[in-house]
């Protein structure tokens, strides 16, 4: 932006004729930063700064600053130039470091923090945490949207200090969320046992827990894992855990269990890592829960593999952290692959999503459906044309008409709008 040199005289005159002196400050008593004309505005500062320097050119976001603690103050003396620079690595530490006070090896921002303690700060309009943003500075990438994301697996900015608002590029690094774990034991910040804010007992009833184990099931005192739970008032899973030690370290357990954390699978189970393994796993729980009929089926050669279903509910099925309708993973099993996007689950039994028989399954379209109604006598429209003309010119609301002929709003949308029905 280049400033006019006449009209930067004619309001560097307007602006001193109302400034006052004082303690070396030079003082304007404009309301704001901007000085106003018939012809433009602009920012008293940049008026005072083109003054000196009439060939100045300022760049969008360019600013002048103060080097006094006087925010009105025109002495050119105290005025110096900033240019901007978007969002680079040096304006947003200076933007962290505003007001940072210095402990020990750290030095403390004091920054907006989320509920857990964590510094958030913007950059490029998007929210990041505190510390992933301080590690992007003090590292070799150049933009911030290369940081390194959950799915490449090493994620993770670890915590080198106790401090969740420190600076000190030092003081971070970048790893897995094993790595992760294990800097929290040693440093001592994981939360175990009551001290964890999901605990439920204290550590003298974990330890109570521990001590009602016994090993003899013939002993005059022996509870199963059913009656212990109930003694204490707990759940089962939380007493299997204490025996397993899968949880609470502090506990001495009689079993004489070293502690553990539980190594849990997250890789989801797609086609390139299925096993002929999975996939007989994935059968022998559709056996255990299905009810294999006589043969009374017209249109498939085999009797259907029945499931009982609870309500309207389809019952689930998880496996390896995929959790979907018994009936689809039928139909995996027979086509070996898994359902995508687009595709529908076709019941060539006419038996809906009780059968599981991986013969009467098949993938396909929502055509393909269609064709399977037509085949098995159950495709059809519960309203006849009179109706339908009929609900063409009925002005009541739209969930009245739904209600009046049985069917559902959608259905009356779809006439109104021409979609259906033409």
């Amino acid at each position: 932006m280049y400033l006019n040199t006449e009209l930067v005289e004619n309001a560097y005159k307007k602006i001193m004729n109302r400034a006052t002196i004082e303690d070396r400050c030079l003082i304007h008593d404009y309301v704001g930063y901007s000085f106003r004309s018939d012809s433009f505005t602009v920012n008293i500062y940049k008026i005072v700064w083109v003054k000196k320097y009439p060939l100045h050119i300022f760049s969008k976001g360019d600013s002048v600053t103060h080097t006094c603690n006087n925010k009105n103050c025109i002495n050119i003396e105290h005025i110096s130039f900033s240019k901007h620079i978007m969002h680079s690595k040096e304006r947003t530490l200076e933007r962290l470091k505003k007001n940072a006070i210095s402990k020990g090896d750290c030095l403390i921002t004091h920054y907006a923090t989320s509920s857990s303690g964590y510094g958030r700060i913007t950059v490029k309009s998007k929210l990041y945490n505190l510390h992933r943003v301080v590690w992007w500075i003090h590292s070799d990438i150049e933009q911030i949207e290369d940081l390194p994301k959950k799915k490449d697996g090493n994620y993770i900015v670890r915590h080198q200090c106790p401090n969740k608002l420190c600076l000190n590029g030092d003081h971070y690094k970048i790893g897995t969320h094993k790595d992760n774990m294990e800097d929290m034991i040693k440093s001592n910040t994981r939360m175990f046992g009551e001290n964890h804010c999901g605990s439920t007992i204290t550590l003298h009833t974990a330890q109570s827990i521990a001590d009602s184990w016994l090993p003899d099931k013939t002993h005059k005192d022996y509870l199963t894992l059913k009656q212990r739970a109930a003694k204490f008032g707990v759940s089962m899973s939380l007493v299997n855990h204490i025996d397993e030690r899968a949880s609470w370290p502090q506990v001495v357990h009689p079993n004489k269990k070293e502690y553990s954390t539980p190594i849990r699978n997250k890789t989801k189970l797609n086609d390139s890592n299925i096993t002929t393994e999975d996939w007989k796993e994935i059968m022998k729980r559709i056996v255990d829960r299905v009810t294999i009929n006589e043969y009374d089926n017209v249109f498939c050669e085999s009797p259907c593999w029945e499931i009982s279903l609870d309500s309207k509910h389809v019952v689930k099925c998880s496996y390896k952290n995929r959790k979907k309708a018994v009936y689809i993973w039928a139909c995996e099993y027979a086509a070996k692959r898994f359902i995508i996007d687009g595709e529908s689950t076709r019941h060539l039994c006419n038996n809906g999503p009780k059968c599981c028989n991986p013969s009467h399954l098949k993938f396909g379209s929502a055509y393909d459906q269609s064709a399977d109604k037509r085949k098995h006598g159950t495709y059809g429209h519960k309203l006849t044309e009179n109706e339908v003309a009929e609900i063409i010119l009925d002005s009541r609301a739209t969930k009245t008409i739904a209600t009046a002929y049985g069917v559902s709003v959608d259905t009356i949308s779809s006439i109104k709008r021409g979609k259906t029905w033409k």
